[in-house]
């Protein structure tokens, strides 16, 4: 009997020494409550990291001190997912988006965007297609809910709005759902441009592109 005793003795002595040591993996989810301080802090180290004081201006959270801009940020995604069923909450999807954002903040990739990241991602489980009835826009796999109506996003051309999204690949300028521009495309501002710049009516070929690094 002693030596069984001393046997799992031994197990958990061994056992405590892994959890001191720090081997228990961390838990890599993020749950509905933690995510927007985290998805923020991600964000606004990015925009610290990647942008300079021209890219900054305009975006959320921009031009301001990181602690100003974490607060910021923190109540945009909070109120975002407000309405969010926490029991329909992916947290592991939250985990790795806030991990690439991360990421994005160590490299500044060319014509990133934690906003087209954050778009392309199912943080919620969506339980309508489009046609059913809904009461949220995470009720719905389009993640548009129209007038009580789960709806397709919006294609090429049409009114377009902070509510009322464009289809992948587009994006919401001046009011209308259009597909970015590659360098030497016609434009009339920079955010019709996959570099950020419109120079001449045209957009720029730049060596940088936004937020690719100071």
């Amino acid at each position: 009997m002693w030596h069984r005793r001393l046997i799992l003795g031994a197990v958990l002595i061994g056992t405590g020494a892994l959890i001191g040591a720090g081997c228990v993996p961390e838990d890599p989810q993020t749950s509905k409550l933690d995510f927007p301080a985290s998805m923020a802090e991600a964000v606004c180290r990015w925009m610290a990291t990647c942008c300079d004081a021209a890219e900054q201006t305009g975006m959320p959270g921009g031009g301001i001190d990181a602690s100003t801009c974490a607060s910021q940020l923190t109540t945009q995604y909070r109120t975002l997912f407000n309405d969010a069923e926490a029991s329909r909450w992916d947290a592991n999807a939250a985990r790795e988006l806030v991990d690439s954002v991360l990421e994005a903040a160590g490299s500044c990739p060319r014509a990133y965007d934690p906003a087209d990241d954050l778009g392309q991602r199912e943080l919620v489980t969506p339980t309508k297609q489009p046609g059913d009835m809904c009461t949220s826009t995470w009720d719905c796999s389009t993640k548009f809910c129209k007038s009580g109506v789960c709806a397709n996003p919006l294609p090429a051309g049409s009114t377009c709005s902070s509510g009322e999204p464009c289809a992948t690949g587009l994006r919401c300028i001046k009011g209308l759902c259009s597909e970015l521009q590659p360098d030497g495309a016609v434009c009339t501002i920079g955010a019709e441009c996959y570099s950020g710049a419109c120079g001449g009516g045209k957009c720029v070929v730049l060596s940088t592109y936004t937020c690719d690094g100071k």
